[in-house]
């Protein structure tokens, strides 16, 4: 198995990351990636590989697609706003103004909708795809954002807010949810209504159930930064920065059923459940680790660019992708080398 030694100097820190720097419309198949230093998202085409630059705002840096549209949502943080792309052009066709520091972002593709997390902000933006309209919603600094699009809720978190804030779409209503302080990453299983916030600070992984409204918390390794579901077993991989591993759950179990140690500082994590692959963007080795997801072991470590910190998925070719800093600012991952 290929291996990557970890990198001798340190990763940027002079420009924020997001794990969602980087995304793939899965119906169109063209992949997104921010540029910061380069103010412009990236765009690839996947069946001819050529790419094209698109001018956004300042410092972008993070992204959302609603694919039913063909609409790329681009936050900029260092300008304040969104810069809203046209996938048929690949031109942007409007920019809304935010909060101050945008730097969450997530899409409701059914409702056309974008909610955009400001992090020195009292706000939350909602931007309504059909005219370009932004709203601002009391909801608070925040700086993470999950959406369940089958129910229509949002869970926003802020670093230093102790809790889960809950805003119901369609009733246009908020609650708080008490939870630990220092929540980190979000992931829902839509399939089965659970909500999985990483509790950085204590080790572990809430668990919430959508409907019941009934808590647990589950260990796992340290500084828990991040969570992904594989929709088709309901499995969900808790990645550990801390310590270099991912914590792997059985959702239905409510425990703890292995632990997997991955690369040096791993910031981001996806999964595609239709081959089982687990993907985790090992940022200070320069690699990405790839898990297999019936054995539970890591089964082969790529090369994955320069500080890689995003990762997205085709979910219907297989093809993978890793948003890193420099030059280029992302990197195809060569899923066709990987073990069937």
């Amino acid at each position: 198995m290929p291996t990557i030694q970890a990198q001798d100097a340190a990763p940027l820190q002079t420009a924020l990351i997001n794990p969602r720097a980087i995304a793939v419309n899965q119906i169109t198949h063209r992949v997104y990636v921010v540029d910061q230093s380069e103010g412009q998202v990236i765009m690839v085409d996947e069946a001819s590989g050529a790419t094209t630059a698109i001018p956004v705002g300042k410092v972008p840096d993070a992204l959302a697609i609603d694919p039913l549209a063909n609409r790329i949502y681009v936050v900029n943080s260092g300008s304040d706003t969104v810069s809203l792309i046209d996938g048929a052009t690949e031109a942007v066709v409007a920019t809304v103004p935010t909060g101050r520091m945008p730097y969450a972002i997530q899409v409701d593709p059914q409702l056309h909708r974008a909610l955009v997390a400001n992090t020195y902000s009292s706000v939350v933006t909602q931007i309504e795809g059909a005219n370009n309209q932004a709203t601002s919603l009391p909801l608070g600094a925040r700086d993470a954002i999950a959406i369940d699009t089958k129910l229509h809720r949002v869970y926003l978190i802020g670093y230093e807010d102790a809790g889960l804030l809950i805003f119901e779409e369609g009733a246009g209503t908020q609650r708080h949810e008490p939870a630990a302080m220092h929540l980190w990453g979000l992931a829902v299983d839509e399939a089965r209504s659970v909500l999985y916030a990483t509790e950085s600070q204590n080790n572990a992984v809430l668990v919430l159930d959508e409907k019941s409204g009934a808590k647990a918390t589950i260990p796992t390794g340290a500084f828990p930064c991040a969570a992904a579901v594989d929709p088709r077993t309901g499995l969900v991989y808790v990645l550990n920065y801390g310590d270099n591993s991912v914590t792997v759950v059985d959702g239905s179990a409510g425990k703890a059923i292995a632990t997997i140690p991955v690369g040096d500082r791993p910031e981001a994590i996806a999964v595609d459940g239709v081959r089982g692959r687990i993907y985790v963007a090992n940022t200070h080795s320069d690699s990405v680790s790839v898990i297999d997801g019936r054995s539970g072991k890591v089964t082969a470590t790529l090369p994955g660019g320069h500080n890689p910190y995003a990762i997205a998925i085709d979910d219907a070719r297989g093809d993978a992708y890793v948003a890193s800093f420099g030059t280029p600012s992302f990197t195809r991952l060569n899923t066709a080398s990987l073990p069937r």
